[in-house]
């Protein structure tokens, strides 16, 4: 009897640990997910985007030619003033509503001349936009070329280039219907600026220039205006053109400069901008 009591008792002590999971197992039987015996709602599809649009280099080729058939674009002049008055018609032609912002400003030399940016803008009830931007106006002379130097220039590439790439965007705009609202800004009197060591680091030098610019951040056509970010097309219809980084906006928006950009742009290429004599040559 003793031997069957010492039997007994270990059962009796061998069995406490499974009596101790009882309760585990109970609640993970108790919190297993039923069965699916339903099909899965689904996320409602996201409707498909428009097509991105083709960017037809012919067409923009054509806006520049239109551009230099009015002769050189100084302010003031009637070449100037036709040009603007067609780019205004064909913006709205686009589908754009056009502010034009007019006063008068005073160059290097004390001249007084007639300025007119203008601003085109889809969706303007958006709240985030993304601007783009060019100058319409040429080069009063030409002072970095070796000939005629004194002469008003074309420009072609020097204010045409940058213009007709964003009238070919702007071409396809009035079918956008997702994303940010579009601001593009054409300004005026940018090229008018102190000749002989013009866009150096002399603050005297780089306030001469660029005054359709610094009139909109004075007076953006709505007022508190932000945008996400903004591009600007320069002299960008050369014949292999290679884009160095910008000395103005490397020094004023540093903050802009990341990996992101560094991975795209060679240091050899900065280098070769310091002597800013490939930006600046070649104003036709």
């Amino acid at each position: 009897m003793g031997t069957s009591m010492r039997l007994q008792g270990r059962s009796n002590k061998g069995s406490w640990p499974l009596l101790w999971l009882l309760p585990v197992a109970m609640l993970l039987v108790t919190c297993a997910p039923d069965e699916p015996n339903s099909v899965k709602e689904e996320a409602p599809a996201l409707p498909a985007l428009p097509p991105t649009p083709g960017f037809d280099q012919d067409s923009a080729y054509a806006f520049v030619q239109k551009q230099v058939d009015f002769g050189p674009r100084v302010p003031g002049t009637p070449g100037h003033k036709a040009c603007a008055d067609w780019m205004v018609a064909k913006l709205r032609g686009f589908g754009a509503t056009v502010i034009e912002q007019t006063a008068s400003v005073t160059v290097f030399n004390g001249q007084k001349l007639p300025m007119r940016n203008i601003v085109a803008s889809w969706n303007p009830q958006a709240k985030e936009r993304v601007l783009l931007l060019a100058h319409y106006d040429t080069r009063p002379f030409a002072d970095k070329d070796d000939e005629r130097t004194g002469e008003p220039i074309l420009g072609a590439n020097d204010g045409g280039s940058g213009v007709g790439i964003l009238l070919e965007i702007a071409r396809h705009l009035a079918l956008k219907q997702h994303g940010p609202g579009v601001d593009m800004l054409f300004t005026d009197v940018e090229d008018y600026g102190q000749p002989n060591g013009a866009m150096s680091a002399d603050d005297n030098s780089i306030a001469t220039w660029a005054l359709g610019s610094q009139y909109f951040s004075k007076n953006p056509h709505v007022a508190n205006y932000k945008a996400r970010f903004g591009i600007l097309l320069d002299m960008c219809g050369a014949k292999d053109a290679r884009f160095y980084r910008e000395a103005i906006s490397m020094r004023y928006a540093p903050r802009h400069r990341g990996p992101h950009l560094e991975n795209r742009f060679s240091p050899r290429s900065w280098r070769t901008f310091r002597g800013r004599d490939q930006v600046f040559r070649g104003h036709g």
